[in-house]
């Protein structure tokens, strides 16, 4: 019976060994949907470079209704890594139509604004 414990504890010291020397698990990913206070409509981020796009769904069976359209395809990576996922972050404010893009590496920050008005949605300005 001590032999066979001691063989237990030898393989699970293993095991923690692997698990802890094996390539470490990034749980960013590369794009993120956050909800509105539309229940209908969501912003989709590019965690990697800041490009956002306006999506709406329906129930219906009307197209015009389901869609995805652009609020920055802009890059905003001008210091640091490219691509790296989970860069960026939405934060939602009070107002149902604003959010707070945040640059976590840089600390840079942008008020972004959806509408289902073309001329409203998009970065109204950097925060600074």
């Amino acid at each position: 019976m001590k032999k066979f414990t001691l063989l237990m504890a030898t393989a699970l010291a293993s095991l923690t060994l692997l698990s802890s020397c094996g390539s470490q698990s990034n749980d960013a990913k590369n794009y993120e949907i956050y909800p509105t206070k539309n229940m209908w409509t969501f912003v989709k981020l590019d965690t990697r470079n800041g490009m956002m796009w306006q999506m709406q769904f329906t129930l219906k069976d009307e197209a015009e209704y389901r869609y995805a359209t652009e609020l920055s395809t802009y890059d905003l990576n001008t210091t640091g890594p490219k691509n790296k996922a989970g860069r960026y972050e939405l934060h939602q404010t009070q107002n149902m139509y604003n959010f707070i893009l945040l640059d976590t590496h840089t600390g840079r920050s942008w008020q972004v604004q959806w509408s289902t008005e073309a001329e409203k949605r998009g970065i109204v300005a950097e925060i600074e």
